[in-house]
């Protein structure tokens, strides 16, 4: 009987133990379990002080939170520099926010669009005419790498987010105008050229 109860009791304190460790594995594997990090467009912005400026501006227009969420994007973002050119002395506050809002639109396709699949041509951008409010429409040159609008390079190409890609731009793409696209796009080479005659009055 005293034999039969020192085994039980036995018993008891292996199973104890071993209760107790397999709860300790638990706990140690709930909490070394690593939690997913979010890599959207905002978030790359916000880690990377090269593009404070175009932080700042989403920030003030809220645009951050729309590429901090679902969806699929390609952002032309220009860095510190390019917006320090842009603005030419003056605050970023100067500007009024809904002309900020869609000067930073007009840098945003709601599409993920690779470098390489951009070919020369119109593409449409997530500004809007203030009359219409038709989408406005960038030109894009890829005869030599990735030219926008005439006037701003890809520098950096295919930064991959979770919600997008990312091309690194040099200059902040103003909204475009009919000048703009008849000095972008040479299709309209010969309207400029009679546009811009030495006996052509201003």
């Amino acid at each position: 009987m005293m034999k039969l109860k020192r085994q039980l009791n036995l018993m008891f304190i292996v199973f104890t133990v071993s209760f107790a460790i397999s709860c300790s594995n638990d706990d140690d594997t709930a909490t070394t379990t690593p939690i997913p990090q979010s890599n959207t467009i905002a978030d790359f912005v916000t880690n990377n002080d090269n593009y404070s400026s175009l932080l700042a501006a989403l920030q003030r227009t809220e645009l951050d939170e729309t590429l901090a969420g679902e969806g699929s994007f390609t952002v032309f973002a220009p860095n510190n520099s390019a917006f320090d050119a842009f603005l030419d002395g003056a605050a970023l506050e100067d500007v009024p926010t809904e002309a900020l809002k869609q000067l930073l639109l007009n840098h945003v396709i709601g599409d993920r669009v690779t470098s390489g699949m951009l070919t020369t041509g119109y593409v449409k951008n997530m500004a809007e005419e203030s009359t219409t409010s038709a989408n406005l429409s960038m030109y894009i040159n890829t005869a030599d790498g990735v030219l926008i609008n005439g006037e701003s390079s890809v520098v950096t190409a295919d930064i991959s987010t979770d919600n997008g890609v990312i091309q690194a731009v040099d200059i902040v793409i103003s909204l475009p105008t009919i000048v703009t696209f008849a000095t972008a796009d040479a299709t309209f080479s010969n309207l400029v050229a009679a546009l811009t005659r030495d006996d052509q009055t201003d």
